[in-house]
């Protein structure tokens, strides 16, 4: 099996680079790891906007009217963006699940853990005194796994903002949450483990 290990920079910060020494004793070359017989490759990118930089993690371009991407050679990905600290056993934890897209929760600025469910037409994000594991409706993808199996049903880009309506007003959904009702749309669950949240440093 070999795993995409991403990190999206952007806001100036470098917890990605902190926090991957956490894995050292798992190197086998510069950028490459043997986590318990997982090949593990990191790949970072870098754009002004966050859904440019994720794709270009899942298929080598960031530019999102590339005719038929392809996805990169990977039979899944690990998305930890530069403003995440994870620790070895958040890796461990997501190499070892098998959810076909499984998230680890973080703090929004209020408190509320970036995961929501969707009630009515709105997301409702869960506090953060949730417990335990749960099918969610979205989240951001700042700590997020996700299978091939899944990029390849989701197309033609995974990440793209969408415009969307509420009580007749137009709102934008930001890339991550447009990703998961594309996802659920094509009969995926979201798996949030509330037990192991990461730290974001806003």
């Amino acid at each position: 099996m070999k795993v995409a290990l991403c990190c999206q920079w952007y806001k100036g910060l470098d917890c990605f680079a902190e926090s991957i020494h956490c894995l050292t004793k798992y190197m086998v070359r510069p950028r490459v790891y043997n986590i318990e017989g997982v090949e593990v490759h990191v790949l970072d990118a870098q754009s002004t906007n966050a859904f440019n930089g994720r794709n270009a993690l899942i298929y080598g371009s960031n530019e999102v009217n590339t005719y038929k991407p392809q996805l990169l050679p990977y039979d899944a990905w690990i998305f930890f963006d530069s403003d995440i600290i994870f620790k070895e056993k958040h890796i461990l934890d997501m190499l070892i699940n098998t959810d076909s897209i499984y998230m680890l929760p973080y703090h929004k600025k209020g408190g509320n853990y970036n995961v929501a469910k969707l009630v009515g037409e709105r997301f409702k994000h869960y506090p953060e005194d949730t417990k335990g594991i749960h099918n969610v409706d979205g989240g951001g993808a700042g700590a997020l796994k996700i299978t091939r199996e899944v990029l390849e049903m989701v197309k033609p880009f995974a990440f793209c903002p969408k415009q969307i309506s509420i009580r007749d007003m137009a709102c934008i959904l930001p890339e991550d949450y447009a990703f998961c009702i594309k996802a659920r749309a094509a009969g995926f669950e979201i798996v949030c483990n509330f037990d192991l949240p990461v730290i974001h440093r806003v």
